[in-house]
């Protein structure tokens, strides 16, 4: 859970975009991020969940770096770097 508000990191991404990582203040986890490039659009890290199960994943990004043995169903439209 995070606590207060959380922090942003902002960079360039790799289109160029600025790229804003929200951070927990308290332990420094990874919340969600935002991206010039898709500003109605805000990326959830699923770790971040308490309930991942109650999300229906609809699209999965940078599936080029997805450890070995992480599945993605096919059902899943998936990009592996940024969604364009």
């Amino acid at each position: 859970m995070v606590q207060g508000a959380a922090k942003g990191f902002a960079k360039k991404g790799e289109s160029g975009n600025e790229v804003i990582r929200y951070f927990c203040p308290e332990c420094g986890s990874p919340v969600y991020l935002s991206s010039a490039a898709h500003p109605n659009i805000i990326y959830v890290n699923a770790g971040s969940l308490d309930e991942p199960k109650a999300v229906d994943p609809r699209c999965e990004i940078w599936t080029q770096s997805k450890v070995p043995w992480a599945t993605i169903p096919d059902a899943i439209n998936s990009h592996a770097k940024e969604r364009t």
